[in-house]
């Protein structure tokens, strides 16, 4: 071989012809692929390169638990140099380590970059709401899936607890800012003027929102999903397109111009500032409400049946929707939920 991409042109046509024998006999090409393995124990191939070695399991395998463990120590690798691990000829063998440390990775570099994404001092609450929606909520996804996946990947346990243990406290950290930016300005960030697309106070939903869809003649069907934050929000999409059924998230087309632009101007998600405390029952009743909820504590306060009772009669006193034809079914298996009734009026 005269160049070296000559040596790369032989490469690629050596790999791609044992990937397809692969298909055919496995432990014939195994049996082949025996002594590159050795030779790479012996050589100790660096495995930076690993994305060059898509044949050999020896070096994706110890690529993954470095990358995993530089990830514990701060110095997680970037995406770009993780992905051509994804190519290796074993890679199902490694299906679950494989995704632990891209979770891990990602945790870590979000850590890294925690300070700078975050809002300065001073910053608004809804800086901060753009903070969760394009970072924190990701972040929580990342770590709720290490969590997951850590249980069936003890190799890298001692990995995991240190990444999740510094994430942990860089949240906790931006929590407690966010708090103190909340109190601060908690009387104007709740105030009824708030309009889109501010982060909106939850018993604004129904006057800001959906009001101004039905007036512009649109059907709404408003579906509360109780108790999920936004990052298992981001991982019900994320699942529903990995099982080949995408939800797709697009801003309904109104005739009213300044309407028209709020929606625009949301960069694809509104967002919600859930009522103090953020109890379930609370945030829930603030929306059918379309006001503040007198009692804070709701969920302590009240049975299951007196909660679900309560938020009907609460639809019902929503003044922003007073003259406004609708229809109220209530998940689970109690007598407001009708699948058959509820098709017929969304039909």
């Amino acid at each position: 071989m005269e160049t070296e991409r000559d040596w790369e042109t032989l490469q690629r046509l050596v790999e791609a012809a044992a990937r397809e024998a692969w298909k055919a006999s496995p432990s014939g090409v195994g049996e082949r692929l025996a002594m590159a393995e050795g030779e790479a124990h012996r050589l100790r191939l660096d495995t930076r390169q690993a994305g060059k070695h898509g044949l050999l399991r020896s070096v994706m395998e110890r690529a993954l638990f470095e990358v995993g463990a530089a990830a514990a120590a701060g110095n997680p690798p970037r995406k770009a140099d993780i992905d051509p691990l994804g190519k290796n000829l074993h890679k199902q063998a490694f299906g679950e380590v494989m995704a632990l440390v891209e979770e891990l990775s990602r945790l870590a570099r979000f850590c890294n970059e925690a300070e700078a994404l975050a809002p300065t001092a001073g910053g608004t609450v809804e800086e901060w709401a753009a903070f969760a929606r394009d970072h924190g909520a990701w972040a929580d996804m990342a770590a709720r899936s290490a969590r997951r996946l850590g249980e069936q990947v003890t190799e890298l346990r001692d990995a995991r607890r240190r990444v999740l243990e510094r994430y942990l406290g860089v949240r906790d950290g931006l929590n407690a800012r966010f708090a103190e930016t909340l109190a601060k300005n908690e009387e104007d960030a709740y105030r009824n003027t708030v309009q889109l697309p501010d982060a909106l106070p939850l018993h604004l939903l129904t006057r800001a929102l959906i009001r101004p869809l039905v007036e512009d003649g649109r059907r709404v069907l408003l579906v509360v999903l109780d108790g999920c934050d936004l990052s298992t929000f981001y991982e019900v999409l994320l699942r529903r397109a990995d099982d080949g059924m995408a939800i797709g998230l697009l801003a309904p087309n109104v005739h009213d111009g300044k309407l028209k632009q709020k929606l625009a101007d949301s960069d694809g998600l509104l967002l919600g500032l859930s009522p103090i405390p953020t109890v379930t029952s609370h945030a829930r009743r603030a929306i059918f409400l379309g006001d503040m909820p007198k009692n804070p504590i709701l969920g302590e306060t009240e049975s299951a049946h007196a909660n679900a009772s309560d938020d009907i009669a609460a639809w019902r006193k929503n003044a922003a929707l007073a003259d406004a034809a609708s229809a109220f079914f209530e998940g689970g298996s109690g007598a407001g939920c009708n699948e058959r009734r509820g098709r017929a009026c969304i039909e």
